[in-house]
């Protein structure tokens, strides 16, 4: 019985948002991957946040781009021929400056790329989300960085902060840490909630934060 009262008042109060999630913007999608002859429609002067992924391999790097801001989760490694595909993916956008680097983990396919960035889209602010003298690769990192007068912040779960000049794309640091993990583990990843779209419903992740969301699953289911 109370199973059933449970279920009832759940269902009541789905009901009772109904009218809020019926006025929300409906986001827009496009899947290039399905149809690639597919355009994008969006209202002029529309505010649009932008998600790209460079090809690089065995590494992750991601860009950001809202409202005149650019952001840059990951850097990859110092491997010549990915540097090449950042600064390939940056030139495309047309894109000469980082206005916010993130660094996911300290691990060499993450951040030993940032100081070549630095070098062809200059980095305005670098947030990191372990200490500074974690590892080697991190202390590498914050030495250039301070050695270039770029400011360093650290943030770490729960921290929050925003993109695009008018604020409109918030970031929130989801990150976890326990000794018996790896670093790999306690990787920070990012949820954003945009006043363009219906609510938080998108995660910055590179594929080594995935691979690790999905090893503690399964610790957890067993």
């Amino acid at each position: 019985m109370k199973k059933i009262q449970k279920l009832l008042l759940l269902l009541l109060m789905m009901a009772m948002l109904l009218p809020t999630f019926a006025m929300a913007e409906t986001p827009v999608i496009v899947n290039l991957v399905e149809n690639p002859d597919a355009e994008y429609h969006f209202e002029d002067g529309a505010k649009i946040l932008e998600i790209v992924f460079p090809r690089v391999y065995s590494s992750d790097c991601i860009l950001l781009r809202y409202d005149g801001m650019v952001m840059m989760i990951d850097a990859s490694t110092k491997n010549a021929t990915m540097r090449n595909r950042i600064y390939t993916a940056c030139d495309t956008l047309g894109i000469d400056h980082i206005d916010i680097a993130y660094n996911s983990h300290p691990h060499d396919d993450h951040i030993d790329g940032f100081q070549f960035v630095n070098e062809y889209a200059p980095i305005s602010k670098f947030l990191i989300t372990f200490p500074e003298d974690f590892n080697a690769r991190m202390k590498s990192a914050v030495k250039f960085m301070k050695a270039n007068n770029i400011p360093i912040e650290q943030i770490g779960n729960g921290d929050t902060f925003t993109l695009g000049e008018d604020g409109g794309v918030k970031m929130t640091v989801i990150q976890y840490h326990k000794s018996s993990w790896g670093v790999n583990d306690q990787s920070a990843m990012l949820i954003w909630c945009s006043t363009a779209t219906a609510g938080c419903s998108s995660r910055a992740t590179t594929r080594t934060v995935r691979s690790s969301i999905s090893r503690r699953i399964r610790r957890k289911s067993g």
